[in-house]
Order: structure tokens, then C-alpha cells, then sequence
């Protein structure tokens, strides 16, 4: 072990540029949070405000004196070349004599190189600034250049591994995201659970809620609205098992409207009011209320036309979400929406959740994306929406096609959060076997001391996560088999 001062590890660099007008400068920009070093733009000397700066090199290790207590600060990237930085930033070149490169960028992503940091960063709590001299000061204890190398060779098996595992639970992620797609198509086509002779036929059913719109239309609480088109031979994309029907989306619904946005935009958004849904609070698991804002029961009124009941199912249909829906839970109070949003509701809420299922299915999903309107293809049209073919099975079935795609979709979740957590562990893998590997304080010297390699065979610990859980070597297995599992149940 070699006991040395930061400032021998880092020798400071001060190139001194004048900005010349007409030229053209990099400007770089450190990320907090040990996220880097990255070119923040390209500038006109004209529009840069100081113009005594200094030049940084591709190489250079560089830190943000006021914020490098934060972790803004590494080596900065070939890519860049040079740039023109302000006295704001510290650059070094690194004395690859005591100390190998890589071993460096390793050693100042641990707690130990941040604790320099914080302790050499003095001043008022808004106002800290690194001190250079008291930086440069600290005393480290490293382990030899040949230990050093050891240590490097050993942290990039380890995370090639961490890559490898990173792939395969990415590939497990979505292989779930598949499975559910699997899970819907397959109940949408009749293919999930047994059908039951005794059901009494969707034609039936439908018959039931025909009569139910009809009396609802001569009693004036809904108008009466266009003929739907007839379901032609060309437009069915399947064959329904017996007992099954298909019909258009109006046909079942007693309203199909989008909101709008209430006049004066999100100046008339209060704290509080009567819930106001956005595209954003709309997912397919469910309301999301935590971002949402407020109208007042004023607006509410005049925007009656979009008023959200408990039981409608909402359907976004505009923008990057466009596709996605919730139901609205029974014990909902009032609501409104905007116009990314829509409301459908149906003439009989116990097929709320099968229609839901329906239209969060890749069938649906697909009719979607395929008939938006407008020359930016981002929005979709309740004239088309409602003429969208929907299967409709037996009201039991549909309760059974239910019950079956929520318990194999709880499974799912299940398998998600496992792959999470492994996701989380494997971010953690590196940072453990780092802070383990490099910090060990001796407070009475004031030295913060990098111990020499001492691995046992990597193997050993190849999915282990020391500070924060344990990723176990069976993890990708288990998850395989839970897929194959869960595709075989869907399949029966």
C-alpha cells in the first residue's frame, strides 16, 4: 500500500482561452449523481457571456466545484474533444504513474472519493464550493499498480456478467409484456376458458340491451342516434365460438364523447374542485390520480357533455398514450375530461370489464392505431370508434374470461416485480462490490484507504448483491419456467 495525497493523484490543469467572437466553442455540462460528462452545446464566442475561460480535454478528469459534493464530476469522453469551460469547473489529468486510469474512474464512483468530496466542499448550505487546496490535500492509501490492474481485470468480469444478467432479465421483461398480449388475445377469441352450453347466447344478451337503449331513447334520457352499417363477411377478423356475436361498440353504448379543454386552458386549474382527467391519469390498470387537477363545479356545468360517471370506461385517443383505458371504479364521485380523453358507457355495466379487456387487446390496440384521422395520425374519431367490431360471448363466459385474464394477469404482475427487483439488485451489484472493495476509513489520519485486491473466485459471487438483497443464480430459471408456465395455462 502506497499512502498519497489527492493532489498527486490529480495534477490541475489551467489552459486559458480567450473567446474570440466569430468562432464557434464546445460547451460541456457534468451530470450529478455519477451520470457524467456530456457536450451541453455548440456556441458562438458573440453569445458567450464570459470570455476569459479555460480549454478541457478528452481524458481530463473534470469536476463542478459547486456541485461535485452531488457527484458532478468523471473523465471526459472521447466524443467531445475539447471544450471551453469557466472557472465553475475543475480539470485534471490523471497520474497514470501512481494510479491506473481505470482504476480511477472505479474509485471515484465509491462513497470513499465522495466523502473527499462533501468534506472538501465548504461554505453555507446553498452556497458550498469544492476548495481546491483542501481537496488536493486529502491523503489516500492505494494498493500497488499490478493490484490495481487486479482489481480492474476483476470489476469488468463482473460486469460483463451484470450485462449478461441485465440482457436476460430485459428479455424476460418483455417476454411478460408478451404473455399478457397472449393472455387478452386469447380471451377476446374464445380460447381461455371452456365454453358452457348452458350460458344463455351473447345473441340473447344483446337482444336484453337493445330493448334497455330503446325504452331509455322514448323515455328522451339518451338521443337517438345514426344507423350503424351492417356487419359484413369482409369485416369479420375471426371465427367466434358458438353462443358468441359480433357487434359494433355504439350498439352497446349509450355514449361514445370526447371532453375539451375549458376555455382559458390550465389557467382555470384550481387545487381543488371537481377532478379534472387528463390523458396522463388514464392507464390500464387504472385511474391515476396523483398529478390530477381541479375544475370548478362552474366549468363542470357548462362542460356537462363530458361529464365522467362511476362505471364509464375511459379510452385515450390522442397523442403518445393513445390506446390506453381504465374503468372507472363504482364508488367514483364526478369527474370531467379534456379532449385527449373519451368516455364510453355502456348500456349495461357488467360488461364493463370484458370490454375493457377487449379494448386494451392487441385486436383493439391494432383497430386504433390503424384508423386515427388527421394529416399527424393522432387522433381517433368516435365516429370510428364506434363502429369498431367487438366479440361478444355470454354474459357468464364473459364473467369467467374475466376472473381467468385477472388471476393469470396477477401472476404476471407477480413475475414483473420479481424482474424488478432483480433489475434493482443488478444496479446495485457493481456499487456493493465497490463500496466493499474501496472503503475503509481510518478517521484518527483522516485517510481514506483503498484495499488491495482480495476477490475469491468470481463465480462465487456472480449474482450476489451485497448491501441491499441477493440475486440468486436460479433467477432467470425460475422466471423461464413461470413463462412457460403461465403461456401453457393460456394455451389449454
Amino acid at each position: 500500500m502506497i499512502k498519497v495525497k489527492v493532489g498527486q493523484i490529480l495534477n490541475r490543469v489551467k489552459e486559458t482561452i480567450i473567446i474570440e467572437d466569430e468562432c464557434e466553442y464546445k460547451r460541456l455540462t457534468i451530470r450529478m449523481f455519477h451520470k457524467g460528462v456530456c457536450l451541453r452545446d455548440t456556441e458562438l464566442g458573440v453569445n458567450i457571456g464570459t470570455k476569459n475561460q479555460f480549454i478541457a480535454r478528452s481524458g481530463q478528469f473534470i469536476m463542478s466545484r459547486i456541485d461535485a459534493r452531488n457527484g458532478a464530476f468523471g473523465i471526459i469522453p472521447e466524443s467531445i474533444g475539447h471544450a471551453a469551460i469557466t472557472n465553475d469547473f475543475l480539470s485534471f489529468t490523471v497520474n497514470e504513474r501512481l494510479v491506473n486510469i481505470d482504476y480511477f474512474k472505479l474509485y471515484s464512483q465509491t462513497d470513499s472519493f465522495m466523502k473527499l468530496c462533501i468534506e472538501g466542499s465548504k461554505g453555507t448550505t446553498n452556497r458550498k464550493r469544492l476548495k481546491e487546496d483542501l481537496f488536493l490535500d486529502f491523503e489516500v492509501c492505494l494498493p500497488e499498480l499490478e493490484e490495481q490492474f487486479q482489481v480492474v481485470e476483476q470489476i469488468k468480469k463482473l460486469q460483463i456478467l451484470k450485462e449478461t444478467l441485465d440482457s436476460d432479465l430485459q428479455f424476460q421483461y418483455k417476454s411478460i409484456h408478451h404473455l399478457r398480449q397472449s393472455i387478452l388475445r386469447e380471451a377476446i377469441q374464445g380460447k381461455l376458458v371452456p365454453q358452457d352450453p348452458n350460458d344463455e347466447r351473447a345473441s340473447i344478451l344483446l337482444k336484453k340491451l337493445y330493448c334497455q337503449k330503446e325504452s331509455l331513447i322514448r323515455e328522451k334520457k339518451i338521443k337517438k342516434e345514426k344507423s350503424l352499417p351492417q356487419i359484413n363477411e369482409e369485416e369479420i377478423p375471426y371465427e367466434l365460438p358458438q353462443g358468441w356475436e359480433w357487434v359494433r361498440l355504439a350498439s352497446i353504448a349509450i355514449k361514445l364523447g370526447a371532453g375539451s379543454t375549458p376555455t382559458g386552458g390550465k389557467k382555470v386549474y384550481l387545487d381543488k374542485g371537481i377532478k379534472f382527467i387528463r390523458s396522463q391519469n388514464v392507464w390500464n390498470d387504472g385511474l391515476k390520480t396523483d398529478d390530477i387537477v381541479f375544475i370548478s363545479e362552474e366549468i363542470n356545468n357548462k362542460m356537462r357533455g363530458s361529464q365522467v360517471k362511476a362505471n364509464d370506461i375511459l379510452l385515450n385517443i390522442t397523442g403518445a398514450s393513445i390506446g390506453r383505458s381504465c374503468v372507472v371504479e363504482e364508488q367514483f364521485d364526478m369527474a370531467n375530461v379534456n379532449q385527449h380523453v373519451s368516455i364510453i358507457r355502456l348500456i349495461d355495466p357488467r360488461l364493463n370489464s370484458y370490454i375493457h379487456k377487449c379494448i386494451i387487446s392487441p385486436y383493439i390496440q391494432d383497430l386504433i392505431m390503424d384508423v386515427q384521422v388527421g394529416v399527424s395520425r393522432e387522433g381517433l374519431s368516435m365516429e370510428k370508434l364506434g363502429k369498431f367490431l367487438i366479440p361478444i360471448p355470454p354474459l357468464n363466459e364473459q364473467k369467467r374470461i374475466v376472473e381467468m385474464v385477472d388471476q393469470l394477469f396477477a401472476l404476471c404482475d407477480q413475475l414483473e416485480n420479481e424482474v424488478k427487483k432483480s433489475m434493482r439488485e443488478s444496479e446495485i451489484l457493481i456499487q456493493s462490490v465497490l463500496q466493499e472493495k474501496f472503503t475503509t476509513t481510518n478517521k484518527e489520519d483522516n485517510i481514506i484507504e483503498v484495499p488491495p485486491a482480495n476477490f475469491t473466485d468470481i463465480e462465487e459471487w456472480e449474482f450476489a448483491a451485497r448491501s441491499g438483497g441477493e440475486i440468486t443464480s436460479d433467477t432467470k430459471t425460475k422466471i423461464k419456467n413461470k413463462v412457460a408456465e403461465l403461456l401453457g395455462k393460456s394455451q389449454q
